[in-house]
């Protein structure tokens, strides 16, 4: 099933909650109509209405390239967030060194106290 419509997979990269969702309804319809229902008939209805590629035609090459990318660009945002709040620590320990109190509560509360 899963290889005929990886969009339907929920642990797959391609996964299309809202697509899942109208072959669960059709599914559901299907129970009222004729007592059955079927998983694979109710997703060809609705790729058909959607007209949905069963396979989707993106390359091995592709998929890798778009989850490089996109880990390329969560690092980068993270070690961003990393340094500016190491630098904003490192400014709250200098204040707190020279008395600050407002830099020492900040300390505090960043640290659960």
């Amino acid at each position: 099933m899963y290889k005929e419509y990886p969009q339907l997979d929920p642990e797959n990269d391609d996964f299309d909650e809202s697509f899942a969702n109208l072959v669960k309804r059709n599914m559901i319809g299907q129970m009222y109509e004729t007592g059955k229902s079927s998983y694979l008939k109710a997703a060809k209805e609705i790729g058909s209405l959607l007209k949905t590629d069963p396979k989707k035609a993106q390359s091995e090459e592709e998929k890798q390239a778009n989850l490089q990318k996109r880990d390329l660009a969560s690092q980068s945002v993270n070690t961003a967030k990393r340094q500016s709040s190491n630098s904003t620590l490192e400014e709250l320990r200098t204040k707190s060194v020279n008395g600050d109190m407002d830099a020492i509560s900040q300390r505090l509360k960043a640290s659960g106290y």
